[in-house]
């Protein structure tokens, strides 16, 4: 029996493969974390017509953060199943500001549209 030939295969260098974050990413700030470093937190109006309507809803939104601690834009992660809560939600969330210079870039907020009674 012939033994097989064994050829070793020599890689001259390795391509260039892409970050596995991009630059821009960072991880969301839980929302704990985030009452920790906030300095104003508005808490949204129930809008009149979903009042009336008996519409509820809970979204999650994620804030980014500018090195100000002000809101540079809102992304929604769910939505409250309301073109008016979502709205809503985000017109408070844009009025949150955050401590300056903590180095934090994004915060995940939970909001909760719930009537009582």
């Amino acid at each position: 029996m012939k033994k097989a030939a064994s050829r070793e295969l020599k890689i001259g260098h390795l391509p260039a493969l892409p970050p596995l974050f991009p630059a821009t990413w960072a991880p969301d700030l839980s929302t704990d974390l985030a009452k920790k470093i906030a300095v104003s937190t508005p808490q949204p109006d129930y809008p009149i017509n979903a009042r009336a309507r008996r519409t509820q809803g809970r979204g999650v939104f994620t804030l980014v953060l500018t090195e100000r601690g002000e809101v540079a834009s809102i992304q929604i992660l769910k939505s409250t199943g309301s073109q008016d809560l979502d709205n809503a939600a985000e017109n408070a969330l844009r009025k949150w500001r955050f401590k300056p210079g903590t180095g934090i870039k994004k915060v995940r907020i939970p909001i909760d549209f719930i009537l009582t009674r």
